[in-house]
């Protein structure tokens, strides 16, 4: 079966309903402590990824593993973004990356994220309350989800040419700066906001009020 999009489970705190989120169809990797919470869940991965210096424990059987030296630019997280990206995915799905109290590692993420997305690849996020999604230039629906505010962020220097309705507050050709949260706290007034951007990375972010 041909792998359609590529599912990346990493060390921040653990996505509830992770197994949940999951396709038959995914290629998953799972992230140093993230071998763990995908063990908790019975999801065996494709591959794993990692310097270990957040798991000790067994390995799934038959899996490879690809070790990473301690010491190194690329987080964990970004490493298994570059092997999406080499491999030739149109998607990720990141998951169990945010909270805790490596902030740090959570701001890493977001700027993987854009990394990908930089490279061609539409990347989600979904955490606990919160789901993101960051692109290039693109247009999409998003679907009114009750007690949710829906913000835009420009995960670039600038994004413009932005196209937004179905909102409380909608743009026409707007453009949002990396400098300044004009896109935050927005509300649907319709079933659906259709976003659009002409340039830059865009950082969609729906969480709950």
């Amino acid at each position: 079966m041909a792998k359609n999009r590529c599912v990346i489970i990493t060390g921040g705190d653990p996505t509830a309903g992770l197994s949940g989120l999951i396709r038959g169809d995914d290629f998953v990797i799972a992230c140093d402590r993230g071998v763990g919470y995908a063990a908790k869940e019975n999801v065996t991965p494709d591959l794993i990824i990692g310097d270990f210096d957040s798991y000790v424990g067994p390995l799934p059987e038959n899996v490879p593993v690809t070790r990473l030296p301690s010491e190194k630019d690329d987080t964990d997280t970004m490493a298994a973004m570059r092997y999406a990206e080499e491999r030739g995915f149109s998607e990720v799905l990141l998951t169990c990356a945010l909270g805790g109290k490596r902030f740090d590692h959570t701001v890493a993420n977001l700027q993987t994220m854009a990394h990908g997305a930089s490279a061609g690849l539409t990347v989600t996020l979904e955490g606990d309350g919160v789901r993101m999604i960051c692109s290039g230039p693109a247009t999409r629906e998003i679907k009114k989800e009750e007690g949710a505010y829906l913000s835009l962020f420009a995960m670039s220097g600038e994004v413009s040419g932005v196209d937004l309705t179905g909102v409380k507050y909608p743009l026409s050709g707007g453009k949002l700066m990396s400098s300044f949260p004009l896109g935050v706290s927005n509300e649907w007034t319709e079933g659906a906001a259709r976003i659009s951007h002409k340039s830059g990375i865009l950082l969609i972010v729906i969480s709950e009020k």
